[in-house]
């Protein structure tokens, strides 16, 4: 089983992996719960569809209200889970261990009375709770007829990792304030010689298991739908295009116009058929807000601008036939794949794009996406010299003593500090924000994947985006361009002086702008101004627009 403390960041992972290996997954939470007067944890784990409601649920009321839990609130959505009380921070535990055992056994009854799947969790990592308090904690739950079920917390693979473990948390700042003992993974014979004096545990583990019936499925996404003035999406996305490219088509153009509207006609049978009209649709929505709100959007790249669907919808201003651009990059009907349209916007303006979508479709409606940012190896030797008071010239020392190869390995102190960095590099080492993604969704996403507050004014997912589109969530990516807001300031300068200046009326035969590309003249052109680029360019010197691209 799994319980992160306080979120769901590695359930879909565990669940996935364990079922690839064939074996039942068991998910769950470590809770913090504000109790009477008092702070207690518990472990709840989900028996059932209903149960991994009221798990998202609770963590809805943690990660996104910010707060703990209340006991009442638990009380009021126990209903599918198990709940344990969780060892070392568990207030009865913590009561016996103060010798206050009238008190002790008064909560336990209490929770037994409010809590009908109430399991008393028995922890035996920690030597002195296993001498000071076991014996009496399964005494009491005997007496008050409260299931006994084995807890070991797993911080760890093997025990002589446990240094790693402690510098881990140096690193972000927590304290060890209890020797925890031994938490690293146990194998079956190493956890039956545990609990060895009270085996009858393994029955009610057993018996708790088989109880559990939920199996994690893939949830039915649906896109949000905008007014289609009462059509069906598939029959309002072909008239708009069909519109869109006669708009285009009136504007002149080198190749037949058969070959658009037959180019078109795949295009909307391939987008019907994968079921992807209102993506097409939402986006065409708010890149029309944005252009007539004075926003420069960017002209299309990627793979995204080989359709000619977002051509006719304006949405990109490249046209797919004059250049030869395959549509199966984009979106091909023989290999799923999720559609994905990078729209760059001034980085200055684009949060009032994303905010637009926010206030169209609502809070629960909308989420940004987690990353995980994870150690690397320079920076894990910064982190861990760190916890050991080193100074900033003598890290550097370290990491390029390493680099050079003249690191002395016998000093026991350099060789704990390179055998920690190895063992932490690639695991999370804080939380972040994907830079461009969102997600929708027509359904309150809270009630479909566990959520938590982000940096922007709406919540962000637990689960990377790489899991969201196994899932089959469409990412929208909202890229803020600083070339684009160059761009943006400089059209509006010359129009101070030029009021009809529009810039899509400089053409891609313009003489002037291929003299600075031959030249490198390139600062502050996006994708050309590294020197790299500024040199091919020098050596390729472009004169028509396909020398570029």
């Amino acid at each position: 089983s799994l319980a992160d403390n306080n979120n769901l960041y590695g359930m879909y992972e565990f669940f996935k992996e364990a079922k690839r290996n064939d074996i039942k997954p068991i998910i769950g939470m470590k809770i913090d719960v504000n109790f009477e007067v008092s702070k207690t944890g518990f472990l709840i784990y989900v028996k059932n569809d209903i149960g991994y409601s009221n798990l998202l649920k609770i963590s809805s009321i943690i990660n996104l209200e910010s707060r703990d839990i209340e006991y009442e609130e638990l009380i009021k959505y126990q209903e599918g889970l198990i709940i344990i009380t969780s060892g070392l921070d568990s207030i009865i535990d913590q009561k016996i261990s103060n010798n206050d055992l009238p008190e002790a056994y008064r909560i336990l009854r209490k929770i037994k009375k409010d809590i009908h799947d109430i399991n008393v969790g028995l922890l035996l990592s920690n030597f002195n709770h296993e001498i000071m308090v076991a014996p009496t904690l399964v005494r009491m739950a005997l007496e008050a007829e409260v299931p006994i079920l084995p807890v070991q917390k797993t911080s760890y693979e093997e025990a002589n990792d446990k240094n790693h473990y402690l510098t881990l948390k140096k690193i972000s700042g927590k304290i060890e304030e209890i020797d925890e003992g031994d938490l690293s993974f146990l194998n079956k014979e190493e956890l039956t010689y545990r609990f060895s004096d009270y085996p009858f545990v393994f029955k009610n583990a057993s018996i708790i298991a088989k109880s559990v019936t939920y199996e994690f499925k893939l949830p039915k996404l649906k896109l949000p739908k905008i007014d289609t003035k009462g059509m069906s999406s598939d029959k309002y996305l072909e008239k708009l295009a069909y519109e869109g490219l006669e708009k285009r088509l009136d504007n002149g153009h080198e190749k037949p116009k058969e070959e658009y509207l037959e180019r078109l006609k795949y295009e909307l049978k391939v987008i019907n058929n994968l079921n992807y009209p209102d993506y097409f649709l939402i986006i065409q929505d708010f890149v029309r807000y944005a252009k007539n709100k004075g926003i420069l959007v960017g002209p299309g790249r990627g793979s995204g601008a080989s359709s000619l669907v977002a051509y006719s919808l304006n949405i990109t201003e490249v046209d797919p036939i004059k250049y030869n651009l395959l549509f199966e990059r984009f979106l091909n009907p023989a290999r799923l794949s999720m559609p994905d349209i990078d729209l760059d916007f001034p980085d200055d303006r684009r949060d009032e794009v994303i905010e637009y979508v926010r206030e169209k479709y609502g809070n629960e409606h909308i989420a940004s996406i987690i990353t995980f940012d994870t150690f690397q190896s320079n920076s894990s030797i910064r982190d861990i010299a760190r916890t050991k008071n080193y100074n900033v010239g003598q890290t550097n020392q370290l990491i390029e003593g390493l680099r050079r190869g003249t690191l002395d390995f016998k000093d026991p102190e350099i060789k704990e500090i390179i055998d920690t960095s190895n063992m932490i590099i690639d695991l999370p080492r804080h939380t972040g924000t994907h830079p461009a993604g969102i997600i929708l969704s027509s359904e309150d996403l809270s009630k479909i994947i566990p959520l938590q507050n982000g940096p922007q004014s709406f919540p962000q997912t637990q689960w990377n985006m790489n899991h969201l589109e196994e899932l089959g969530f469409l990412k929208i990516d909202f890229l803020g361009i600083k070339n684009l807001t160059i761009i943006d300031d400089t059209v509006k300068l010359i129009q101070n002086r030029d009021p009809k200046f529009k810039l899509e009326e400089i053409g891609l035969d313009c003489k002037k702008t291929y003299e600075l590309l031959q030249k490198g003249d390139t600062n502050g052109v996006f994708q050309l101004e590294q020197p790299g680029m500024q040199q091919t360019l020098r050596l390729i010197s472009p004169t028509k627009f396909e020398d570029i691209v």
